[in-house]
């Protein structure tokens, strides 16, 4: 079943934790929420092709520091992947990139 989220409650959500809504955070945030499994960085990128790719590891950041995602430390990657997930889902909307934090 694919879960969409509108731009409208990207916007909001991304309001209620505080993170300013650009066109790049509502698309991640987009993203995140309708995947159907676990996204890579290259993922997100293939995905949002017009984002760069600092960007996309920056937004993140702002993302984990705000709350809006949860982060999950992997070991059953190498290197140590990391998780994220959005909180407000509920089903698991998982995000991973093998190098976060590194």
């Amino acid at each position: 079943m694919e879960k969409t989220l509108s731009i409208a409650d990207a916007e909001l959500l991304l309001v209620e934790h505080g993170v300013r809504p650009t066109a790049n955070r509502i698309a991640m945030c987009r993203a995140l929420a309708e995947a159907q499994s676990p996204l890579s960085q290259i993922d997100l990128e293939s995905l949002l092709m017009t984002i760069d790719r600092s960007v996309i590891s920056r937004t993140i950041g702002v993302f984990r520091d705000r709350h809006l995602v949860h982060v999950i430390e992997s070991v059953y990657f190498f290197p140590i992947g990391y998780f994220f997930t959005l909180k407000s889902c509920p089903n698991t909307i998982l995000f991973l990139h093998s190098s976060y934090g590194s």
